[in-house]
């Protein structure tokens, strides 16, 4: 054993010089670099083998998630875990491997762990929410969408519910608090709240109009099932956040308020 445990001197002066090199190193080079030097000085390169694990996940060429694309995310959470607790950048790090993973997860229709993991990213949430002194925002529409996928209707419009309550006073910016109303009515509608449903749905409608100090969002199309699909494609490693994905156009019974 040297003084690098288990991990042989020539593997990590080639994993330095992989990563030091000025050409063009591949992902595989890469991962496989990190990989050593994680076991060196796991500070450092843990992280960076997390996001070059969710980066080699994903073939910019093609456009397409590599065959191994859920092994990796596996890997690259399991890394995550690694990291230790007292790191600062520790927290972001994992909610991404997390979100990645349970992309992965429902891709290839594994749904309950893929929603036990959207449940650990809320609880992520939540914890920074509270030392921050500000309301929850990362996961509630993941966890809203998993739980209507598994007919937890009720649940899913809560989330929805509390999702739109911190989205509200900042009105339609960029679209988000549109898109959320979307799919809040198809929760409300869902678990049997029809009367939310019709409220929800006077902020939309091209004659809606401002509902008791809520932004008016006239001229958007009618909503018709914009339920998020918790398989839909993940974005790309490396980018998080944009527009959610829309659920399957099944027809929502407009109940004599969405006509």
């Amino acid at each position: 054993m040297n003084q690098w445990g288990n991990v042989d001197q020539d593997d990590i002066v080639r994993a330095r010089n992989t990563l030091l090199a000025s050409g063009r190193r591949t992902p595989y080079e890469e991962v496989d670099a990190y990989r050593v030097l994680a076991q060196v000085s796991p500070a450092a390169y843990l992280p960076l083998l997390v996001e070059a694990l969710q980066r080699l996940s994903y073939d910019a060429g093609s456009g397409e998630w590599r065959p191994s694309s859920l092994e990796l995310c596996e890997e690259a959470l399991a890394v995550a875990r690694r990291i230790d607790p007292d790191e600062p950048g520790r927290v972001d790090v994992l909610y991404k491997a997390l979100d990645s993973y349970q992309h992965q997860l429902y891709r290839v229709g594994r749904r309950a762990e893929g929603l036990t993991l959207r449940g650990e990213m809320l609880a992520i949430s939540r914890a920074q929410a509270e030392r921050a002194g500000k309301p929850v925002r990362r996961g509630l529409e993941h966890w809203a969408a998993g739980l209507a996928e598994e007919g937890r209707y009720a649940e899913a419009a809560d989330a929805m519910d509390e999702l739109v309550a911190d989205r509200q006073p900042e009105g339609p910016r960029d679209g988000a608090l549109a898109w959320s109303l979307l799919q809040w009515i198809a929760a409300l509608h869902d678990a049997g709240r029809s009367a939310d449903a019709c409220a929800a749905f006077e902020r939309l409608g091209p004659g809606g109009g401002r509902s008791r100090g809520g932004p008016r969002l006239g001229g958007l199309p009618s909503p018709r099932a914009h339920r998020v699909r918790p398989d839909a494609r993940p974005p790309r490693p490396g980018r998080t956040g944009g527009r959610p994905a829309a659920g399957h156009p099944r027809p929502v019974d407009r109940g004599g308020c969405f006509g």
